[in-house]
């Protein structure tokens, strides 16, 4: 990857994070309930806060620390459902998995899923741990055969009705780093949601 799409990359995900402050600072804005004022505005600050991890994780190099995947998503989880409206978000811990990572690129990451999730038009968004295996379920709109071709080739489309980028090189680009494999694909009849797509990163 040259360094114009590092930089694609990286801008793509920071505005991703400043999006998300202002929307959360918006929504504070329009709040006339004093405690869900200040719940929106420490939400923006964590998110202002873990933005900054993210630009010193990639400029300076990742931190890398271990941890369980229990703990760290059903942390998660509860920081999604407690800022996003409308959309429901769970966890199925099949199996608590050891990570080695940083958290900031982490969170980066789960950001492009779930970000392109509710552009899909997903309304419910299920994490599920499995030995070896990290998935990323949605109820949103799938793609098509021809799709899921141009997101291998360019890494994004653009859905006729909605904008379904992947964010599949910075996806990439993080599970390569960490030595991850990154596996996408439409739901079938054998996932939570028989409509839908799911992304999976195989974790060594």
């Amino acid at each position: 990857m040259d360094k114009e799409e590092k930089l694609k990359r990286f801008t793509h995900d920071v505005i991703n994070s400043l999006t998300k402050i202002i929307v959360t600072l918006k929504i504070a804005e329009k709040e006339t309930d004093i405690v869900k004022i200040k719940q929106k505005i420490a939400s923006a600050m964590k998110i202002s806060i873990e933005c900054a991890d993210f630009i010193k994780s990639t400029i300076s190099g990742p931190v890398v620390i271990q941890f369980y995947s229990d703990t760290f998503f059903k942390e998660l989880v509860r920081e999604f459902n407690s800022t996003h409206d409308g959309v429901v978000m769970t966890f199925i811990n099949e199996k608590n998995i050891m990570l080695e990572t940083d958290i900031s690129l982490l969170k980066n990451a789960i950001q492009n899923i779930t970000k392109n999730s509710i552009e899909a038009g997903s309304t419910k968004i299920i994490i599920k741990t499995s030995p070896g295996v990290i998935s990323f379920v949605d109820n949103g709109l799938g793609i098509s055969l021809s799709k899921a071709e141009l997101i291998k080739e360019k890494g994004t489309i653009k859905d006729d009705s909605k904008n379904h980028g992947i964010g599949l090189l910075s996806l990439s680009h993080y599970c390569k780093s960490n030595n991850w494999s990154l596996r996408f694909r439409n739901n079938d009849k054998y996932d939570n949601f028989t409509n839908g797509f799911t992304v999976e990163f195989l974790v060594n």
